[in-house]
């Protein structure tokens, strides 16, 4: 395993941060959900429900205490990895995890297509080495790490060297077909939640793709399957992630996004592992500028498969 290039210092937080984890309450106000009260205290709906075993999240009470932790939003820092992709025999125990940030596996792919490259509209497949990356691996590696969660991305660049299109034949029949096999996929996972991204539109429109995403963000986090969703642009959907040849065009890239999105939004810094894209080492460069001008909520890699083929994982945050 390789060392890591990027160290955070930080520090423990009088009453909700210690050395270990401690128990808080949070009493239930008019207009509360489960999701909306984890996602508050920085921790996910799966937890909430299992500190919370006799609370009805269809029928909360007004005035009825929760339990909200064990507490931790680790120190608001966030780290992505891709994982899978490369079919490569990469571990979730391969990657070296700093538990002082939220660490954030995603597995890689499932598409709505068939291995011969036909669209099913909504009905996602398993396009990532699940052979490793099991079912019994996503449970070990959460319960070993309470900082861990693990995701699933939609999309993709290609399926049988073709172009994964977003394609729907409409927008109801995509939505209900996704939101039935990506329940059913979540569950056999252990997952926590989703990220977007399609790379390759045909001629759908662009609120044909809004409406379709868009609904099943909102079904799958109002039931309850999923407790975050995130979407990962790149170079001809956000104009902004653009091929970078030095640390301060990465730099000036990065504040444009960020400036873009503004508010509460955490900007991502990224870049590519394995010999893809411009050596890591000008991002690492970057990351440490933004780091250092307070400006850095986290970083996001593809992918650990790059890494572990090229014997270095270049940053743990």
């Amino acid at each position: 395993m390789g060392r890591c290039n990027i160290v955070w210092s930080s520090v423990l937080l009088p009453r909700r941060w210690k050395a270990y984890q401690i128990s808080t309450t949070y009493t239930v106000k008019s207009g509360d959900t489960c999701y909306a009260i984890s996602q508050s205290r920085g921790i996910s709906l799966s937890d909430f429900q299992s500190w919370n075993p006799g609370i009805n999240c269809n029928n909360l009470q007004i005035g009825q205490p929760s339990g909200s932790s064990p507490s931790s939003n680790y120190n608001g820092k966030i780290f992505r990895e891709y994982i899978g992709a490369l079919y490569n025999g990469v571990k979730f125990t391969d990657v070296p995890i700093n538990t002082g940030v939220t660490f954030h596996f995603i597995l890689a792919f499932a598409i709505d297509y068939t291995s011969s490259a036909s669209p099913t509209n909504g009905l996602f497949n398993i396009y990532w080495q699940n052979s490793v990356l099991t079912p019994a691996a996503v449970q070990a590696i959460k319960s070993q790490y309470s900082n861990v969660k693990v995701m699933v991305s939609l999309g993709g660049e290609t399926i049988s060297s073709q172009p994964v299109q977003f394609r729907a034949t409409s927008v109801n029949s995509w939505v209900s077909n996704a939101v039935s096999s990506l329940t059913s996929l979540i569950s056999q996972y252990h997952l926590d939640g989703i990220d977007i991204d399609y790379e390759h539109f045909d001629s759908v429109s662009n609120d044909t793709f809004v409406s379709c995403i868009g609904q099943l963000l909102q079904q799958l986090k109002s039931s309850g399957v999923i407790s975050v969703a995130f979407i990962a642009p790149f170079d001809g959907v956000q104009t902004q992630y653009k091929a970078y040849t030095s640390a301060s065009q990465f730099v000036s890239y990065y504040n444009t996004a960020a400036a873009t999105y503004g508010g509460e939004a955490k900007v991502l810094a990224s870049f590519s592992t394995g010999r893809v894209g411009p050596a890591p080492s000008t991002a690492l460069s970057a990351i440490q500028q933004l780091k250092s001008n307070g400006k850095l909520p986290g970083i996001f890699i593809f992918s650990a498969d790059g890494s572990s083929a090229a014997s270095s994982f270049h940053c743990l945050w």
